[in-house]
């Protein structure tokens, strides 16, 4: 979500410490494996500073260039003698082929795996047929063939080591916010 909302700071570069009151905002890139501190301010004075990055009621915030922009829209409605209308215009599918290649281009290019390559001997492998989840009979057969079960997994939380062991860590990162007694 944070690439969607565009947020003035990163939270991951901002921390706060209640003993000083001090804001530390620290640098977007690792230099060292640590984020150098670009600024540090007592906290109404942070809280100020980004509070001036809020835009005014009313003020767009998308801006349109090229194609989109209204005064290329207007140019285009001008020389046609007619705005654009409202219907999208039908684009031919590209070929069945393009698109069974296309999927596999991607996977390829971004896990720099071939999904078309058999994984026990090397060979390549063709799509024979797709199966959807409503063909719940289908996916039966085919894991009772398989040798696994039909049930559906059981739904369960991490392991407990897990859980205790990052619980530890975060106790040690941020000891100042636990009891001694902890």
């Amino acid at each position: 979500m944070r690439y969607i909302a565009r947020p003035v700071v990163s939270v991951e570069r901002v921390s706060y410490d209640a003993k000083s009151g001090q804001v530390t905002v620290r640098s977007a890139k690792k230099l060292g494996g640590q984020r150098p501190v670009v600024a540090s301010y007592d906290a109404l004075t942070f809280l100020a500073l980004l509070s001036l990055q809020v835009p005014p009621p009313g003020v767009h915030l998308t801006r349109y260039y090229g194609w989109y922009a209204s005064v290329s829209r207007a140019r285009r409605g001008a020389v046609g003698g007619k705005r654009d209308s409202k219907e999208p215009t039908e684009v031919p599918p590209p070929p069945v082929a393009a698109r069974r290649r296309a999927w596999a281009d991607l996977i390829r290019q971004v896990f720099e795996v071939d999904p078309l390559t058999c994984p026990a001997c090397g060979g390549e492998m063709k799509v024979i047929a797709f199966i959807t989840t409503s063909q719940q009979d289908v996916i039966d057969k085919i894991l009772d063939h398989i040798g696994q079960s039909t049930e559906p997994p059981r739904a369960t939380g991490p392991p407990l080591w897990g859980r205790i062991l990052h619980a530890k860590e975060h106790m040690e990162q941020y000891p100042d916010w636990y009891p001694d007694w902890m």
